[in-house]
């Protein structure tokens, strides 16, 4: 038997959704934003300006800020879609493990 919680919401539904917006600011927050932590966040348009090669760099950057600030869950798999990056708009799938279960959460980043 599982909690519900007054919204109607499970407890699990909860803490996903409270992990799925701290992906959001984490990636959305370029590094050295916050002045109290200039290591939080991840240089997700830093890297698009670079080459193409340095694709593996921007999911290095993603894996190593999410791994850092959202301790509460596995990271299992990144795939990022520039393909309109051009408009500035970047897609970047999370693919996770939270409590034995699996989740995926995409990041629709805008510039």
């Amino acid at each position: 038997m599982f909690a519900m919680s007054f919204s109607g919401q499970s407890r699990i539904d909860n803490v996903i959704d409270d992990i799925n917006q701290s992906l959001e600011v984490i990636l959305t927050t370029s590094k050295g934003a916050r002045i109290a932590d200039p290591e939080f966040g991840c240089n997700v348009w830093q890297r698009l300006d670079q080459p193409i090669t340095a694709l593996p760099l921007l999911i290095a950057d993603v894996i190593n800020a999410v791994n850092r600030y959202e301790q509460r869950i596995t990271l299992n798999q990144v795939t990022p879609d520039i393909s309109q990056a051009a408009n500035g708009h970047i897609h970047i799938k999370l693919y996770y493990t939270y409590n034995n279960q699996s989740f995926e959460h995409v990041a629709r980043i805008t510039r």
